[in-house]
């Protein structure tokens, strides 16, 4: 399946390879993600869905991996796409103008890690966190309640 989106992607793909045998992912730039999500989009004819975006904290890396698993209908599989973004300013634009099912991930991954989903005008905080807790950024490896 990842050799099909690698025809698809060429260029984009800075990484590929399979999460315990058999989970597929590539690793793009951040700044293309909506490109990335668009072609995939296109390439199968709409039926796209987001499982869930999920982020991993790497302090000593200094960057947050984002995970944005997707079920693509017509091939029956999935498909990981990882992007990187920096602890220090951690923003990706948002797919939600075009994958309105990505909304509930993206305030979930903003609240619990603190990333901005550049174009969401629904982004807030807190969202599933208590207000007591203001900006804090409960899930990353430093934070300290």
């Amino acid at each position: 399946m990842v050799s099909n989106v690698e025809d698809i992607l060429k260029e984009e793909i800075k990484e590929s390879g399979e999460l315990k045998g058999k989970y597929p992912y590539i690793k793009v730039d951040a700044s293309k993600l909506r490109d990335i999500i668009l072609k995939l989009l296109k390439a199968f004819d709409e039926e796209v869905h987001v499982i869930t975006i999920t982020a991993v904290d790497y302090p000593d890396k200094g960057v947050l991996e984002l995970n944005y698993e997707l079920w693509i209908y017509p091939i029956k599989k999935p498909l990981i796409v990882k992007v990187e973004v920096p602890r220090d300013k951690p923003e990706v634009p948002s797919i939600v103008d075009f994958i309105p099912g990505a909304l509930f991930y993206e305030l979930e991954v903003h609240d619990l890690f603190g990333v901005k989903f550049i174009g969401n005008k629904q982004l807030v905080k807190p969202f599933i966190i208590s207000e007591d807790l203001g900006e804090a950024t409960p899930l990353r490896k430093d934070w300290r309640g």
